[in-house]
C-alpha cells in the first residue's frame, strides 16, 4: 500500500488500510472512550488516524503525554502504554484534513 505521508523514520514500518483492517486503539481521555484507528506500525511505534469528527481529543493530548491504551488486532487485545510523539495533520491523501498522531508504544 501506498502511504500519503512523507515518512521521516528510517526503519521499516507496515501500513495499514485504516477502513478495513482491525487495528484499533481504544482510550478513555477526560471521561470520554474513543476508538482510533490505526495508519501504520513499526518498532516500538505506531500511528493513530484521529478523524476530524474526533478532533475535540487533540485539546487534550500534547506530545510527551503518556496513556493506557487498548491496542486491538485481528490477532487479539493488548493493553499498551503510548506516549504521543507528535501531532501532524495531513495535507494529502484520502485523509486529507485528519490528524495523525505518532505514538511510541511499550507493554
Amino acid at each position: 500500500m501506498e502511504h500519503f505521508w512523507e515518512e521521516k523514520r528510517s526503519e521499516e514500518r507496515t501500513y495499514f488500510e485504516p477502513s478495513d483492517t482491525g487495528h484499533t486503539l481504544e482510550a478513555t481521555i477526560n471521561g470520554k472512550s474513543y476508538q482510533f484507528k490505526v495508519l501504520d506500525r513499526g518498532l516500538g511505534g505506531m500511528g493513530m488516524l484521529v478523524l476530524d469528527s474526533q478532533v475535540e481529543v487533540l485539546k487534550d493530548l500534547r506530545p510527551s503525554d503518556q496513556i493506557a491504551m487498548i491496542y486491538t488486532s485481528p490477532k487479539g487485545s493488548l493493553q499498551v502504554n503510548i506516549e504521543i510523539r507528535h501531532i501532524t495533520i495531513l495535507t494529502t491523501g484520502p485523509y486529507k484534513g485528519h490528524y495523525k498522531v505518532g505514538l511510541s508504544m511499550s507493554v
